[in-house]
């Protein structure tokens, strides 16, 4: 299936899966699209939320297209761009954006995510500046991020009430700026989880979407072995909460 995902850096770590053969005229019951975090563990033997998700969609026997991170950074303007882009149209979404939205980043990186809201809407929002942070290289670099217009967070809710009759969105657990982790993050990190939570929050009610709160899930750092990234058991928690809310809003 080709699929087009622009603009924006392609990832060279995009996975991809779809029942086949879909619904007629390229339409599909379930949407799953997601960022590394759905997908990516430490172990090669971990279930990850993707196995889970998928798993049971096709026991269930609904048609789906399940995409992760497409894109280097997979931020709501991915999926709106996505949308866009393809013929083809879906019942349900699943969908962890948000959080990449708002992580510290470098200017290069934030500069990807302008492109990609600039093709949805020229009045995106702003460039923020967050702390100043020395680099694994030993460079001193200031740490920026973006804050989406109110026009834009509106545009990406109307966006997703018009092109679903029913979306999930699941946001990011809380984590322990005390526990350790293989990779330090700066401060501004764990402020910018609360803000991206806030922002999921703000876009599932502009969307009338269902939020899968798991913000409570990772206090204990263990969910997250480099405060991103999902754990074997951060996964099955997680997958378990998702695939719960969908029997319970009686979608499988």
């Amino acid at each position: 299936m080709d699929l087009k995902f622009i603009p924006g850096q392609a990832s060279h770590q995009y996975w991809m899966e779809a029942s086949i053969p879909p619904v007629t005229g390229g339409h599909f019951n379930y949407l799953l699209f997601f960022d590394s975090r759905g997908y990516t563990t430490c172990s090669d033997n971990t279930l990850t939320i993707a196995d889970m998700t998928v798993s049971c969609l096709k026991a269930s026997g609904m048609s789906f297209l399940a995409v992760f991170r497409p894109l280097n950074l997979t931020i709501f303007p991915t999926l709106i761009n996505f949308l866009v882009n393809q013929s083809l149209s879906f019942d349900v979404l699943i969908t962890n954006l948000g959080f990449v939205d708002h992580t510290p980043k470098k200017i290069d990186l934030v500069e990807d995510m302008i492109r990609q809201s600039t093709a949805i809407l020229s009045d995106w929002g702003n460039i923020i500046e967050l702390e100043e942070y020395r680099l694994s290289s030993g460079e001193l670099t200031t740490l920026k991020s973006i804050e989406y217009s109110a026009d834009m967070e509106k545009l990406i809710g109307r966006t997703l009430a018009e092109r679903f009759s029913k979306a999930f969105l699941v946001n990011t657990p809380v984590i322990d700026k005390n526990w350790e982790f293989e990779r330090p993050r700066p401060e501004c990190f764990f402020q910018r989880i609360l803000s991206a939570n806030e922002l999921v929050r703000r876009i599932a009610r502009l969307s009338t979407s269902k939020l899968i709160d798991i913000s409570g899930a990772g206090k204990f750092g263990r969910f997250a072995y480099d405060a991103v990234h999902y754990t074997g058991e951060g996964h099955k928690t997680i997958g378990d909460l998702i695939i719960a809310e969908l029997h319970k809003n009686r979608s499988l």
